[in-house]
């Protein structure tokens, strides 16, 4: 059974409108659901909660940022094994274990693959809260990343695949010569494709290009290239 809990300014017609910040708690055990969702109401925060692991994952995933207060011993799909799907899947949520009887291998195993806290039952109140509240704020900075990502990546898409090549040649330090003998163009034609490059992208310097070529993930930190997938 699915218990939703959330505040009615999120609402307008059925449909959560506000991509604000969402806590969803799966555990089979209906008592230890209830006492973290009422925590979790106490701050104000909207709350999902989930007898099953298989009743989250078919969930849509959510826009806004979402912390997993997970059962790391669920009967139907272990939580480990939610945390690999959701990873796999490349889904937000940012997950809180909570272990009965948690062994170390789990708990080192579950904070390799991102967990935000691994917590012993039964958990002091604070330290639940506390948990929730760092999940949420990194889900924030995670989704904040992602969105200016998509967007500089949809700016890319505006190229042309000529466009592209050269734009790679160019992020790879190559001069309008050398890019002209590598293309079999006119360095005058080269000119002219770096000029609609850097309107289309609107930047008006080499560093500002570098910077949202690196935003959008085609190069790395130190201006190598890392993809050439760009129409991907």
């Amino acid at each position: 059974m699915i218990t939703h809990h959330v505040r009615r300014r999120d609402i307008e017609g059925g449909i959560m409108t506000k991509a604000e910040p969402l806590v969803c708690i799966v555990d089979d055990i209906e008592a230890t659901r209830r006492s973290m969702e009422r925590l979790v109401l106490a701050t104000g925060r909207a709350v999902e909660t989930y007898a099953s692991g298989r009743e989250f994952l078919a969930r849509p995933s959510f826009k806004g940022p979402v912390c997993l207060v997970l059962d790391c011993d669920l009967g139907d799909v272990n939580g480990l094994e939610i945390q690999r799907q959701i990873v796999e899947r490349g889904r937000g949520e940012q997950v809180v274990f909570i272990a009965e009887s948690g062994t170390l291998p789990a708990c080192v195993q579950a904070m390799k693959a991102g967990a935000v806290d691994y917590l012993q039952s039964p958990v002091a109140g604070g330290d639940f809260i506390r948990a929730v509240e760092a999940a949420l704020r990194r889900a924030t900075v995670l989704r904040d990343k992602r969105a200016i990502k998509i967007a500089a990546r949809e700016r890319m898409k505006d190229l042309t695949p000529r466009q592209i090549e050269v734009l790679m040649l160019v992020l790879n330090g190559r001069l309008n010569r050398e890019i002209a003998l590598k293309l079999g163009a006119a360095e005058a034609t080269i000119k002219i494709h770096r000029r609609n490059i850097m309107d289309k992208l609107n930047v008006q310097t080499l560093p500002q290009l570098i910077v949202l070529a690196h935003t959008a993930g085609i190069i790395s930190q130190g201006n190598n290239l890392a993809t050439v997938g760009l129409l991907a």
